[in-house]
């Protein structure tokens, strides 16, 4: 029988990596396949795991390099709260592992955007020709970026449905410098990651298409602020009344649904709150209902008991149809989730000889013998 190998690690790196990613012992021990009291023992340092067990927890449960195990002390340099300066304690405290593992892989998508094009190939950044402030008004920063990104009443009547709406928006966006992923979260609508030259925006995926949209223009706006964010599905009352959310909701919101073109286009129309015109102006502008809603409790044409009737209703139907769907083609999932930008220029680059099959494999988290499936299915998307 093969003796088996232990992995000496210092107990500290793993307390502190399960701390950081929000991680029970109980939960860290499901995933890692032993016992709670197993991982006691590695955290009193009593016992050490082995090297295949090393492994596992560093690559598919911590998204940790292994070296830094057998550190002396932890790399607080790696931690979370790092890469989110800006933004409050307590709503870092509040996020969970899996929307911490996205964090993770957002900031792996950001090395390997550098990695890739060296500098950010756009020509237009917005981030670098558009600063905004708290201390604008939000109408008039929307009017700005609905300029900016050429957004209208046509363009937006155009759009056959919100799954349109939302890659004309993140095929703008890449254009002017800012790249945007889709990834599994908890209890989070998305997030953003500032950088000077490669700023991100991310979006939960199991999201519905127009909150998608919504949740875009909101990260759109944080990174214009140069202000962290991490957009929470229900946010703490104190965060949500806070000036910079309150501007980041407004502006984000009249990009999409500008209060005067409301009034204009449906004036006395708008003095009841009725669901059918409610999911008609949804439709017609891709954003989601709540958008709309929210924009009749301003104007006092629906009140906040309404608000919540509605916001119910909508979120258990919501969650009912997400039960229901099915998982849906991975190649297409695949496209979805990175945007056919970044995954083109994993295959060029591939081509051209600057990255290996294993490089390849690692930016797009695929079987390097899938690549010419995916490549197919990215110039038909």
């Amino acid at each position: 029988m093969p003796k088996i190998i232990r992995a000496p690690i210092n107990p500290k790196v793993l307390e502190w990596a399960l701390k950081d990613l929000n991680l029970s012992v109980d939960d860290f021990s499901k995933k890692v396949r032993v016992k709670p009291e197993k991982v006691n023992e590695w955290l009193e340092g009593e016992k050490q795991p082995t090297y295949n067990q090393l492994e596992d927890i560093s690559y598919r449960i911590l998204k940790l390099p292994l070296a830094a195990f057998f550190l002396l002390e932890p790399p607080k340099n790696l931690s979370i709260k790092k890469k989110f300066r800006t933004l409050p304690e307590y709503l870092l405290d509040l996020t969970s592992y899996k929307t911490r593992i996205a964090i993770k892989k957002a900031e792996f998508f950001k090395f390997a955007l550098k990695e890739l094009f060296g500098v950010n190939p756009s020509g237009d950044r917005i981030f670098e020709k558009i600063k905004l402030s708290i201390r604008q008004d939000p109408a008039g920063a929307s009017v700005i970026l609905r300029n900016e990104l050429k957004i209208n009443l046509e363009l937006q009547k155009s759009f056959g449905n919100g799954y349109q709406a939302f890659n004309h928006y993140r095929e703008v966006l890449e254009n002017k410098g800012i790249f945007l992923f889709q990834l599994q979260l908890e209890g989070d609508r998305g997030f953003c990651l500032l950088d000077e030259d490669f700023p991100l925006i991310i979006v939960n995926s199991s999201d519905s298409i127009n909150s998608k949209i919504f949740t875009l223009f909101h990260e759109l706006v944080h990174i214009l602020l140069e202000t962290d964010d991490i957009y929470k599905e229900v946010e703490p009352p104190h965060y949500s009344e806070a000036p910079i959310e309150k501007f980041c909701n407004w502006v984000a919101s009249e990009i999409l649904l500008p209060f005067t073109e409301l009034q204009d286009r449906y004036g006395a129309g708008l003095n009841k709150c009725d669901e059918e015109l409610i999911t008609k102006i949804s439709t017609e502008y891709s954003v989601s209902r709540e958008v709309v809603l929210l924009k009749l409790v301003t104007l006092r044409y629906a009140n906040n008991d309404d608000y919540k009737r509605l916001k119910k209703k909508w979120d258990e139907e919501f969650i009912k149809s997400r039960t229901e769907r099915s998982g849906g083609d991975y190649y297409i999932n695949k496209i979805s989730a990175l945007g056919k930008l970044f995954i083109n220029v994993v295959i060029e680059s591939y081509k051209q000889g600057k990255i290996n099959d294993l490089q390849v494999s690692n930016y797009l988290d695929i079987k390097f013998a899938n690549l010419p499936k995916i490549e197919a299915e990215v110039y038909a998307f």
